[in-house]
């Protein structure tokens, strides 16, 4: 997880899944199964792409409601080491020293995070939050303050983008770009050339709102495990 604390494996489902808009269409789908999980599913990088869910049917998705309605919460659903990333140049409003920022683009992250000791590295003020972030496995964890930067694509310097993000004390990765800020700029897109994938493996980057719009739904069979 976010944290560097891994979730355990108690076994394995293979699921037919289809669309409720190509119910001859049938996806069968190898899932991990983890106990108290705070979602039914959570979908990897590899369906997402094979489906076009990211891209061109990304119109199509419908952001769910949240887990803890009436809470400051940000959910951040990574479950797997993932070595995708997204480059960003970055500065503190009123300053001008820019630095380059590397990043995880992950759609199943509700907003942009950073870590404590990336902030505190590069010299960040903290201000206060009472944000607190949900993991997988239903815990919950205390923001230690956010930060404010204004960031721009290398190839865009002047296009500034101001972005908030929240601070987590024992993140195992820098910086994490939640499913907001992909979508709104359109990473998986026309902006699909900024991405990295830093080792040559396939992504596991989760998402936790894969819904289709009215009559567009999804469907999956009762899974049947195995091992």
């Amino acid at each position: 997880m976010a944290t560097g604390k891994s979730f355990p494996i108690i076994g394995k489902a293979t699921v037919k899944w289809k669309f409720e808009d190509k119910p001859h269409h049938a996806y069968i789908i190898d899932f991990d199964v983890v106990s108290n999980c705070v979602h039914d599913f959570i979908l990897g990088k590899p369906f997402l792409k094979k489906t076009k869910c990211l891209s061109k049917y990304a119109s199509q998705l419908v952001e769910m409601p949240p887990c803890l309605p009436g809470r400051n919460v940000l959910p951040i659903n990574n479950i797997r080491e993932v070595h995708q990333n997204l480059t960003v140049l970055a500065r503190t409003p009123g300053r001008s020293c820019i630095f380059r920022m590397q990043s995880l683009p992950d759609t199943g992250s509700g907003g942009e995070t950073m870590s404590e000791a990336y902030a505190r590295k590069n010299n960040l003020g903290l201000e206060a939050s009472d944000t607190k972030f949900l993991l997988p496995d239903r815990t919950l964890v205390d923001s230690v303050g956010r930060v404010r930067l204004d960031l721009s694509f290398e190839d865009e310097p002047r296009n500034r983008i101001h972005t908030f993000f929240e601070v987590m004390g024992d993140c195992h990765y820098e910086v994490i770009f939640g499913h907001n800020f992909i979508f709104r700029h359109h990473i998986f897109l026309e902006n699909v050339h900024r991405l990295v994938n830093s080792i040559g493996r396939i992504c596991l980057n989760a998402i936790i709102f894969l819904r289709k719009q009215k009559n567009a739904g999804m469907s999956s069979e009762s899974p049947f495990t195995r091992g």
